[in-house]
């Protein structure tokens, strides 16, 4: 068995057991949304040039959501 496919089948089986489970419903979109907010608190004078003074979404955070969700999408 190839190296990936022994680190998946280890994946899949910690991940039957309820409370980890649980543990990654919650915590996974904490550690997310903590991720953006540290980049959105990240300085963005470029951002902020070439979307406009004084929008509050125009900062790194908008760009790295955009990137994902295009990501995401082409995924699906």
């Amino acid at each position: 068995m190839r190296r990936i496919d022994e680190l998946l089948a280890e994946y899949g089986e910690s991940h039957q057991n309820a409370t980890n489970k649980a543990i990654h419903w919650i915590c996974v979109p904490l550690i997310f949304f903590s991720v953006v907010g540290l980049i959105a608190s990240n300085t963005s004078g470029p951002i902020q040039a070439l979307m406009g003074e004084g929008k509050p979404y125009a900062n790194w955070a908008t760009v790295v959501l955009v990137l994902v969700t295009v990501y995401y999408v082409n995924l699906s």
